[in-house]
């Protein structure tokens, strides 16, 4: 994290994209940033941020999100996809078994244009049609439920 964080400052004035998937997004190096706080350096400087988080939790959706929006000023989107069971709702998870109903994934975004964003979330729906009435693995009936997030700064 240190050395992205280093390399931030060569970025000044250009379109830098940084793509951050951390094992344990708050775990630092001592006297580096977890990535979380990484995460908000990006958004801060103006480089592209692409944050992919997950959560075995329906409570945990967008967590990244309320994270990364007390690091930085920047308007962020998150775009999360959660397992469902029959009736639409899930449970505790098991984030190892991605299947299970009550886990999911998701991505913050900063500084892109809206073009992305819309196309991120079309591409969020045409995966929720793709599954639509699918039965997971272990049998049962299933689907997954997509939700987009905008967090702007108060002006």
């Amino acid at each position: 994290m240190t050395a992205v964080a280093e390399w931030l400052d060569t970025c000044a004035g250009s379109r830098c994209v940084v793509h951050i998937d951390p094992f344990d997004p708050f775990a630092a190096q001592p006297g580096g940033l977890s990535a979380v706080q990484l995460a908000g350096q990006v958004a801060e400087s103006g480089s592209v941020l692409v944050y992919w988080y997950g959560f075995d939790s329906p409570v945990e959706q967008a967590w990244a999100l309320a994270e990364i929006t007390q690091r930085t000023s920047k308007p962020l989107t998150c775009l999360d996809v959660l397992v469902t069971d029959e009736t639409g709702q899930g449970m505790n998870g098991d984030l190892g078994v991605g299947t299970t109903p009550g886990t999911g994934f998701g991505v913050v975004l900063a500084n892109v244009k809206e073009r992305v964003i819309a196309n991120c979330d079309q591409l969020g729906r045409d995966l929720i049609r793709t599954y639509d009435g699918k039965r997971l693995p272990n049998g049962q009936q299933g689907g997954l439920r997509f939700t987009r997030r905008q967090q702007v700064p108060p002006l």
